[in-house]
């Protein structure tokens, strides 16, 4: 699982890849979007800054790894 470009304020996109075992042939991908939540609120809040900075560190260009 990695996080994907572009991060919003509010969420941004894992991507997945499934391989078979012990090999490096994909059989399946997927995508999740991941929404920061304020269950107090009920509402939706901004992805904390330090989070903020551990994915867009990781955070991949989907289009350039074959998404």
């Amino acid at each position: 699982m990695v996080p994907a470009r572009p991060i919003g304020r509010t969420s941004f996109p894992l991507l997945y890849r499934f391989t078979l075992a012990n090999t490096t042939t994909v059989t399946a991908r997927g995508r999740t979007v991941v929404v920061t939540y304020d269950y107090a609120r009920h509402t939706k809040k901004e992805i904390p800054t330090d989070r903020r900075t551990a994915l867009e560190r990781d955070a991949i260009d989907a289009g350039t790894e074959g998404w």
